[in-house]
C-alpha cells in the first residue's frame, strides 16, 4: 500500500512540476531547463540567445518566482 501511495504521490509531483514548467513563457521554460536539467552556465546559455548573461539571470529569476508561486497555489489545494 505504501509504496502505491508513493508512486502516486510521485506522478502527482510529476503533473504539477510539468504543469508548472507549462505556466512559463517559452523562453523562461528554455533557460529553466538548460540550467537546472542540462547544467549549462547562464553564459552558455546567454550565448546560444545572443544576450547578456544578466539579461539570462533576470529571466532565470522571474521564471523561478512564477514557478514558486504556481507551487504555493498547488499546496494550499
Amino acid at each position: 500500500n505504501i509504496k502505491i501511495e508513493d508512486s502516486y504521490l510521485e506522478e502527482e509531483r510529476d503533473n504539477e512540476l510539468f504543469n508548472a514548467l507549462n505556466s512559463l513563457t517559452d523562453n523562461q521554460k528554455y533557460i529553466i531547463l538548460q540550467y537546472y536539467f542540462y547544467k549549462k552556465p547562464l553564459k552558455e546559455i546567454a550565448m546560444e540567445r545572443g544576450v547578456h548573461h544578466v539579461t539570462i539571470s533576470k529571466t532565470k529569476a522571474t521564471a523561478l518566482k512564477k514557478l514558486k508561486k504556481f507551487l504555493e497555489i498547488y499546496a494550499n489545494f
